[in-house]
């Protein structure tokens, strides 16, 4: 498979998103240092599911940084 699901595995929690190797919902993981609070959102790669994509870019704080990490490569949407 591929080595990036070993990654998706730890977020994805329903069973169909993990027998299908699909995000289909998104995802929330929080973080804590000292210094910084992480909130990361996995949020849904495929075209079937862009309005959930939608759904979790919104769950941001406007008042925080936000880095937004998007697969452009051929074929990907």
């Amino acid at each position: 498979g591929k080595g990036s699901f070993a990654y998706a595995w730890a977020l994805d929690e329903s069973v169909e998103e993990r027998e299908r190797g699909i995000t289909m919902a998104v995802a929330v993981a929080r973080f804590e240092s000292r210094k910084f609070h992480v909130v990361m959102l996995d949020s849904p790669g495929l075209k079937d599911f862009v309005a959930n994509v939608i759904s979790g870019a919104t769950q941001t704080d406007a008042d925080h940084a936000v880095i937004l990490v998007v697969d452009a490569s051929i074929g990907s949407l």
